[in-house]
């Protein structure tokens, strides 16, 4: 990841492009940017994970493009891996585009129904729900991991050599 300042960038069209390769990922991949406010408030944002690299795949061109906002100070880029597999990256670029080339900015409301469905939350998970979920088994395998270590620090201590 880095992060730049966008003062250069101000009111432009912004595209971060790499050539990426994946082996094996089992969950997702792509490349991310982000544009902040000083006040840390996202201005826009873009991860791929509405066109996710998966598997294994030789190299591929990804770009995402997002506008600059003059009111922005900080670009932050990058790679992201979820889950398992490996990535490689080469041939990156950062360059300002013209209006020709579509920004790629996830919109969070594109996703959204138009009303309330399923209001008594049954028959799928919520998406709170699901990261709950997931905390929760993260949690027990660091509690484990901590019990496990206490035990195994215990029995150094109880068998361990004397000075």
């Amino acid at each position: 990841m880095q992060q730049i300042k966008s003062d250069r960038y101000r009111g432009e069209r912004l595209q971060f492009s790499a050539f990426v390769k994946s082996e094996d990922v089992k969950g997702s991949a792509g490349l991310w940017m982000r544009i902040d406010h000083s006040s840390g408030e996202v201005l826009a944002f873009d991860n791929m994970m509405n066109r996710p690299i998966t598997g294994t795949n030789g190299w591929n061109h990804f770009s995402v493009v997002l506008d600059v906002p003059v009111k922005s100070e900080v670009i932050a880029f990058g790679i992201l891996l979820h889950s398992q597999g490996q990535i490689w990256m080469d041939e990156l670029s950062f360059k300002t585009v013209d209006e020709s080339v579509p920004v790629t900015e996830q919109n969070a409301v594109d996703d959204l129904e138009d009303k309330p469905v399923n209001l008594n939350f049954e028959g799928y998970q919520t998406e709170f729900k699901r990261r709950l979920i997931a905390m929760k088994k993260i949690g027990a395998i660091l509690l484990f991991a901590m019990n496990s270590l206490t035990f195994i620090c215990g029995l150094g201590f109880l068998f361990g050599e004397e000075d």
